[in-house]
């Protein structure tokens, strides 16, 4: 029950810790892709946040309303308690908002980036990489609802925000992927010009 609660945290920190191993390994490539899907989990928290706190807690509040049609349930079910990593004591009732889940976010962020930055040529690890965070995309939400954490409707809103989030993060990695490759063609085309004009 407690590495459930602490997956994102577990998952975020396991990813950066292997990015630096892989740029010490001198394989920098696959250390940026490891980056990447660290720091898009933490990007898809912080949307979950900032959706809970700036959106949804004061669009149930101002209409004063319990449920929504279709988004369901905005706070947390009755008696939710140990909710997070930092809440595992006695009496720790969740106090933060529910919609949208944190933990599906993060878990469907993580897995959609890594499913489309994949190299061509990923290897063996990648899709053990791949396989293990589609388990925890699946485990993940089914437990905040199992732990009476969130609604099904916080759950599936927090893993739309998380797919989003994910492909958003692997535009910005493609797109820095051309950049780098732009600038490396950019130099392999003045190194040969300036060899030829040695030759001459």
């Amino acid at each position: 029950e407690a590495l459930l609660r602490a997956e994102p945290a577990i998952a975020t920190g396991l990813t950066l810790f292997i990015a630096v191993v892989l740029d010490l390994l001198s394989r920098p490539a696959e250390g940026f892709l490891a980056l990447s899907i660290g720091l898009c989990a933490v990007v898809s928290d912080l949307v979950a946040y900032i959706l809970k706190v700036f959106v949804f807690k004061p669009l149930y509040t101002g209409l004063g309303l319990q449920t929504l049609p279709l988004l369901g349930r905005g706070a947390r079910p009755p008696g939710a308690s140990k909710c997070g990593i930092l809440s595992m004591g006695p009496n720790t009732e969740a106090t933060s908002y529910g919609m949208p889940s944190g933990h599906s976010a993060q878990a469907l962020a993580m897995l959609s980036i890594a499913f489309l930055i994949a190299p061509p040529d990923a290897g063996i690890g990648w899709h053990i990489a791949i396989l293990v965070l589609g388990i925890c995309a699946i485990v993940i939400p089914i437990s905040r609802i199992a732990l009476g954490c969130h609604t099904w409707q916080q759950v599936v809103f927090g893993g739309i925000v998380g797919i989003i989030t994910g492909y958003m993060c692997s535009k910005i990695v493609a797109a820095h992927k051309t950049h780098r490759l732009d600038e490396g063609a950019q130099l392999g085309l003045e190194n040969l010009g300036a060899s030829r004009g040695r030759e001459l």
